[in-house]
């Protein structure tokens, strides 16, 4: 917007040009008085190639050839203005009192070159760099009223340099039309654009012409419009190309108003601007930083208000806080999961958004729907940083519980994302089915996930996925599967199985998760599970294996239940091969406990017998004879007592 401030007040200048050429219009000398004079009152050069000619029919004024003026000494982008001719006709009641009442400038195929330096001076600044003698003259000499009653330029081409950004902007196929009475009063404009699609249309009034040619901030309403498309303004504006007010966009196709820009139109999907009505208050700082306030957006039914701040750049970047109404995310994932068998989406996902801006938002946002997945009441930040982005879900509620997280995209070298997320409280069924299409499982519990993913479609994604997890169920169901019956291979597919608890943890690498220590509680028994899981492929090959010595009907051999395919419609059955090999196993631990137990006695015979010919060899040898129940121990003991007691009789005199 700020370039269109701008672009009138170089028309307005422009404008002002055209009066000198009018006060020479008696001149034999025209061009060359007209060049001297204008040179003398902007320090440009001016050149006209060609007769410059008085006009008198069906309006007294003039027209020339091609018109050159000259860029502003620091800049070496050429001429400011090139024109193919320039026609100029008078008022006559003006040139009887003596004032300049202009009646119609038109500049045939002009091409303006407007520039800010980096130092923020601004080629179209004219009269700022007249020589002083001048100025002086100028204010010495008598006041005249001055009235442009219409300002043409036809056909024009613009380019605007801005050097303190880099910005280099090239717009054609511009119509202006500028009404100014009296320089003094308002300025009323009309600006069309065509590029493509409906024509730009950019309508409205300047309070004060002279006020903003002076830099002041000058009130401006503004409306602008491309077929049903519009956008209102209502505020103040300054040269410098800041502006202060209220908006009102009515945008009723997006792609069209972008067209209409000769801009590439976007395809956006339902809710995320494709169509909308837009308000608040903004204020822009020139060409630095525009805020808006007490936005409020109704983008076909999705509802955005908040505050912003916006650091214009190349990549500008957004701060501030919004609220939403439930955003519906499931046209950005580049496809859906399939539980049918018929595999992961291979449709690329465009994440090109995440370059368009850098980001560092708070967001409350009333629901997010993608695809299958569901959250509620979301308290989030919102980074975004030279294409990657960054949600700290602070707090979300979905599949029954709550959930809070990270979740991360990068997008600077090809797209990847990771996850790291708890849940509590979910219902496993809700989960299973939104994230991988599985529905058979249900219960509620607590669960956590951290996993990267790298890849551009939803089958690259889910077939590159690698992370870790654990899950803790309660009170749930397996539907579809009678283990009870198929433990004692007295069922097949069908039934359920109901469960107190599960708890599992699992490690993913390729797109395959496994899991080694699955442990269930059923109501008659337990379970541990073991086997794997392919996400890219949507197939499973997992075994469970019952924990209870003997069946109710007295059968001791236990079948351990295989499931096995593809997630959408696996093969239940009995795993006979683990079955035998468990009962052959449980056989070996029979025979071995027996052995050991046979050991074990023979081990006690041998050590009877090594006690009983030791105290057999003691009685030999020492001369004393064993009571029942004396150990080899308790002889050496007596033995050495009577020696004892000997001894000290012989030492006190006693036999």
């Amino acid at each position: 917007m700020r370039w269109i401030f701008r672009l009138i007040g170089f028309v307005v200048v422009l404008a002002l040009f055209a009066v000198g050429l009018v006060v020479f219009l008696p001149s034999e000398r025209m061009a060359a008085l007209l060049e001297t004079q204008i040179e003398a009152a902007t320090g440009r050069q001016v050149t006209f190639e060609g007769a410059v000619k008085p006009s008198f029919f069906p309006q007294i004024g003039l027209s020339t050839g091609p018109v050159t003026i000259s860029n502003a000494a620091w800049s070496d982008g050429g001429p400011i203005l090139k024109a193919e001719s320039l026609n100029v006709a008078l008022d006559v009641r003006g040139l009887l009192s003596g004032d300049l009442l202009i009646g119609d400038i038109t500049a045939v195929s002009p091409q303006v070159l407007l520039e800010t330096a980096a130092d923020g001076k601004v080629n179209w600044s004219f009269f700022d760099e007249a020589p002083v003698a001048e100025t002086q003259a100028s204010a010495e000499a008598p006041a005249r009223t001055i009235s442009l009653e219409n300002l043409s330029l036809t056909d024009a081409a613009i380019r605007f340099i801005d050097r303190s950004n880099g910005s280099n902007v090239e717009v054609s196929d511009i119509d202006v039309a500028i009404r100014a009475p009296d320089m003094a009063g308002p300025l009323d404009f009309d600006i069309t654009y065509r590029r493509g699609g409906d024509p730009l249309q950019l309508s409205g009034r300047v309070a004060s012409v002279q006020s903003f040619l002076d830099g002041a901030n000058t009130g401006v309403v503004a409306d602008l419009t491309a077929g049903s498309s519009s956008l209102k303004f209502d505020g103040v504006a300054a040269m410098d190309g800041s502006a202060a007010g209220k908006f009102d966009a009515n945008i009723a196709s997006t792609a069209k108003f972008m067209q209409s820009l000769g801009l590439t139109a976007v395809s956006l999907p339902q809710g995320f601007g494709r169509a909308g009505r837009i308000t608040g208050s903004l204020g822009l700082k020139s060409s630095s930083a525009l805020t808006v306030q007490n936005l409020n957006a109704d983008l076909e039914g999705t509802k955005i208000s908040g505050n912003l701040n916006v650091l214009l750049a190349a990549t500008p970047k957004i701060s501030g806080s919004l609220t939403t109404s439930t955003l519906d995310l499931t046209p950005f994932m580049g496809g859906e999961s399939s539980a049918s068998g018929s595999g992961w989406s291979t449709a690329p996902i465009d994440a090109s958004a995440l370059s368009a801006a850098n980001a560092d938002l708070a967001l409350s946002i009333a629901g997010i729907k993608a695809g299958e997945i569901s959250l509620t009441g979301i308290g989030a930040n919102v980074v975004v940083d030279a294409a990657r982005g960054v949600i700290d879900l602070n707090s979300a509620q979905g599949f029954g519980g709550s959930v809070t997280g990270r979740f991360v995209a990068n997008n600077r070298n090809g797209l990847s994302m990771s996850a790291k997320a708890t849940a509590a409280s979910i219902n496993m069924r809700q989960l299973l089915g939104s994230l991988a299409g599985y529905d058979r499982v249900s219960g509620t519990g607590n669960a956590s996930v951290d996993v990267l993913v790298v890849g551009n479609t939803m089958q690259a994604i889910m077939s590159g996925m690698r992370g870790s997890g654990n899950l803790a169920l309660n009170n749930g169901e397996v539907r579809g599967l009678a283990l009870a019956d198929l433990f004692l291979n007295q069922g097949s597919d069908g039934g359920s199985t109901i469960f107190d608890s599960v708890t599992a943890s699992y490690t993913i690498d390729g797109g395959v998760l496994r899991n080694s220590d699955l442990q269930a509680a059923l109501p008659q028994f337990s379970a541990t599970g073991n086997g794997k899981v392919d996400l890219g492929q949507q197939s499973l090959d997992y075994t469970v294996i019952p924990s209870f010595p003997k069946a109710a009907d007295g059968n001791d051999l236990i079948f351990p239940v295989r499931i096995q395919g593809p997630w959408s419609s696996p093969k239940i059955r009995p795993d006979l091969e683990a079955a035998l090999k468990q009962t052959l196993q449980a056989d070996i631990d029979k025979e071995v406990e027996k052995a050991k137990a046979r050991a074990e006695a023979e081990v006690e015979k041998a050590k009877e017998r090594a006690r009983q010919e030791v105290a057999d060899e003691v009685q030999k040898k020492l001369g004393v004879t064993l009571e029942e129940g004396d150990s080899a121990e308790d002889v050496l003991k007596k033995k050495l007592e009577q020696e004892l007691g000997n001894g000290l009789r012989n030492l006190l005199g006693g036999n």
